[in-house]
């Protein structure tokens, strides 16, 4: 494998495909053609009302922080609720705070969280963006598929700075 490894940033209007459909369709492609096996894919989206989401395939700790988080927000509703007082504030309450205190614990196995924001401020509202790491030889096959689901390759939106940490923590090189 090349040392080096190429950021590849590829934005998608919602309205042609969702981020999961097009991921998806990423992952199946990579399992299927020998000639190229992606390192870590981010999905980046910006929802009509400017929220941003991240999603990436190898960094569970979201998900494992917003199930946690899920679950405690839950109980402490139900406690609450019970006792006839700030049944929705303390669930929305221990939500926030035990998936912000399980995402420090596990840490950021992944893009840096940052740089995925970065890229998701740049983006249109309703749109989204995917993020993968490449080597020199793959980058044209896998430019060449994410085109062909509807994608266009964008270097304009991203900083090279960013664009350096993402391929510094996404191919395991850290400081």
């Amino acid at each position: 494998m090349s040392e080096s490894m190429h950021v590849i940033v590829c934005t998608f209007d919602a309205s042609a495909a969702s981020a999961g459909q097009i991921r998806h369709a990423l992952e199946v492609w990579d399992r299927q053609t020998s000639m190229v096996r992606l390192k870590n894919i981010a999905v980046v989206q910006k929802n009509a009302d400017g929220r941003i989401t991240l999603r990436e395939k190898q960094d569970i700790h979201r998900e494992l922080s917003d199930v946690a988080g899920v679950l405690s927000g839950s109980v402490a509703w139900l406690v609450y609720a019970i006792a006839g007082a700030f049944g929705p504030e303390a669930g929305q309450m221990a939500q926030s705070q035990t998936r912000q205190r399980v995402a420090d614990l596990l840490g950021d196995t992944g893009f840096p969280d940052a740089a995925l924001e970065e890229i998701g401020m740049a983006l249109d509202a309703g749109s989204f963006a995917l993020i993968t790491l490449v080597t020199p030889e793959e980058q044209p096959l896998v430019v060449a598929e994410l085109e062909h689901l509807g994608g266009k390759i964008t270097q304009h939106l991203v900083r090279p700075a960013v664009l350096e940490d993402l391929a510094r923590h996404g191919s395991g090189q850290n400081e």
